[in-house]
């Protein structure tokens, strides 16, 4: 057991203080300039979680009694771990997106933010069930039931979800129009459109 952390902790620090140093001294000097927001938002840096944990994981047959908890505990964490890497992976894309002008016409936060409920939903349906030792199947199809009283408790959120993707998918609004609604006592520029929000 000390082996095996010591092989992590050692795999941690040589990803963490030599590769990513290399990685990272290679983006800043290098002649691109896409690759400075995957620093700026972390990739690399969550990445470097990886290693360790699938030598863990991989080493749970050696731990004997203790075996189960590790796969579970450390299958957990590799979701977690892949899901903060594409959530980072995902606002790195948003912002290099928004570089280009052709931004302004049409946004993809909304599409983006979709996408990261997707997988928020389906990495914590998996995550249940690895607690519950039970196949997500069983999970989907108890949430299947419940469909109608999550639809009556999030009616606002899944009409606003549904209306912003109506309005980037029909170019309604762009980003620098003057909007004016006395009745909400709105007026100015449209910064920004998200999902639920303009």
């Amino acid at each position: 057991m000390i082996i095996v952390i010591l092989i992590s902790l050692i795999a941690y620090l040589l990803t963490k203080h030599i590769v990513l140093r290399i990685l990272t001294h290679y983006i800043e000097n290098n002649r691109y300039d896409w690759d400075a927001y995957l620093l700026k938002h972390k990739v690399l840096h969550r990445l470097s979680h990886l290693l360790p944990v699938l030598i863990i994981y991989n080493s749970a047959p050696l731990f004997g009694s203790l075996q189960a908890i590790i796969e579970r505990l450390g299958s957990i964490y590799l979701i977690v771990l892949i899901v903060s890497v594409i959530n980072a992976l995902l606002n790195a894309i948003d912002d290099i997106y928004n570089r280009h002008e052709v931004a302004r016409q049409k946004p993809i936060k909304g599409y983006l933010q979709g996408l990261k409920i997707f997988i928020f939903v389906i990495a914590g349906i998996v995550i249940l069930s690895r607690l519950l030792g039970q196949s997500p199947l069983i999970l989907l199809s108890g949430i299947g039931a419940m469909t109608a009283v999550i639809m009556l408790i999030f009616q606002d959120s899944i009409l606003g979800l549904v209306a912003g993707i109506q309005l980037a998918a029909n170019d309604m609004v762009r980003i620098g129009d003057w909007i004016e609604m006395p009745k909400y006592n709105a007026d100015g520029d449209v910064i920004e459109i998200t999902l639920t929000t303009v």
